[in-house]
This record gives structure tokens, C-alpha cells and sequence, in this order.
């Protein structure tokens, strides 16, 4: 059987919460031909459970484009402070 041509992989992205950024992520995502598969998120806390004003999302993704061209798209993004690729395993439910 012949390999497939998308390759999978895990993102996260942290962004500055209340500036609605997730939907300018996931349609860059679409935008780029990556499938988003699984989608996780959660409030970031600092020291002392304290909110830090930040939102970490986890995706996965599967695209024929690779990491870095998905990475860069989105860390152009107003309001996306970081971007690094995960195992799948990380994306989570």
C-alpha cells in the first residue's frame, strides 16, 4: 500500500486571551490545507494560580505542508505569543 502524503503532527499555540485569535488560527490552518483532527485548550495560570491572560490551545494537524510553514503563519499572527510543534500524543480531547 502507498504511504499517504499528509503528515500529521501536534501544534501548540499560546495566545493573548479575549483578542478572538483561535478563529484566526484555525483558519490560517484551513487556509494552509491542514485538516485539524483534535483540538485541545486551557486558561494558563502562573505563580499562585494566578491567570496569566494567555491560552494555550493544542491541535492536530495533518497537511502536505510542513511544520515550519504552519509555524510561521501563525506566529505572524497578531496576539499569538508562541508556537512549537508537539508530539500527537499531546493534543489531548
Amino acid at each position: 500500500m502507498p504511504r499517504s502524503s499528509r503528515l500529521g503532527f501536534g501544534l501548540r499555540v499560546v495566545y493573548e486571551d479575549g483578542r478572538g485569535v483561535l478563529p484566526d488560527v484555525l483558519a490560517r490552518c484551513t487556509d494552509l490545507g491542514f485538516t485539524i483532527e483534535r483540538i485541545g485548550a486551557e486558561r494558563l495560570e502562573g505563580t499562585g494560580g494566578h491567570p496569566t491572560g494567555e491560552i494555550e490551545v493544542r491541535l492536530e494537524l495533518y497537511g502536505t505542508a510542513g511544520r515550519e510553514a504552519i509555524a510561521d503563519a501563525l506566529g505572524d499572527l497578531q496576539g499569538v505569543h508562541e508556537v512549537a510543534a508537539t508530539g500527537l500524543a499531546d493534543v489531548g480531547d
